[in-house]
């Protein structure tokens, strides 16, 4: 069995194999405490696809029947004084700084001509057709422009920080009740389990497919 090693994992290689273990578990927690540092560095579960995008609209459907999109705006200038609005918030600064996208201060709105979406993000611009000329879809388009260009949990917790402080916080609640109940992460732990603790939860799962097999 070949056994992927980052270069930061030379080290814990050679105590795993100074500990005696077989390759297999060594090869299965260094690919654990791998994906574990991407998905708390990235804040992405699947990379790659953006395989959560149907359930995270599903959501937001769900969710537009009780509070609906919030105010209207009449024109693509009012609708970047609400964004000029959120960039120079300290909750925008702090989202940013997060992602690592700190330097993305400012985000420019256009308007999309002839597209099914009612918004899209570019990164340092929106682009809204007159179905999203409103206050939802502008922070779920700023969501994107904040780092997190997929539907993945680093969206969906930047989301919900932006959703609380501008549009309320039982808005919020309703959104996080809309996304767990499609059983979408909405939290991220940061909690790495340490060689000996891994061995445990690996040694039951081992345990229980032989006693399938048998």
């Amino acid at each position: 069995m070949q056994i992927v090693i980052t270069s930061d994992q030379r080290e814990l290689f050679h105590s795993l194999k100074a500990k005696e273990w077989n390759r297999e578990a060594i090869a299965a927690y260094l690919k654990y405490e791998s994906k574990k540092k991407s998905v708390i560095r990235n804040k992405r579960i699947t990379l790659g696809s953006d395989s959560q995008r149907s359930k995270t609209y599903s959501a937001e459907f769900a969710y537009h029947k009780k509070f609906g999109y919030g105010k209207q705006f009449e024109t693509i200038k009012d609708c970047q004084k609400y964004v000029n609005k959120i960039i120079n918030s300290a909750t925008w600064k702090k989202l940013i700084k997060e992602s690592r996208h700190d330097h993305r201060r400012n985000v420019s709105v256009e308007t999309l001509g002839g597209h099914r979406f009612a918004g899209m993000s570019y990164g340092y611009k929106i682009r809204l057709n007159t179905t999203g000329m409103n206050e939802y879809v502008i922070l779920h388009e700023l969501a994107h422009s904040a780092g997190y260009m997929h539907h993945d949990v680093g969206f969906r917790i930047c989301l919900l920080k932006l959703v609380s402080r501008f549009l309320g916080r039982e808005q919020a609640q309703e959104l996080k009740s809309q996304f767990k109940a499609r059983k979408l992460k909405v939290t991220i732990s940061n909690h790495i389990k340490s060689p000996e603790q891994w061995l445990k939860s690996y040694e039951r799962l081992e345990s229980a497919r032989a006693a399938r097999a048998a």
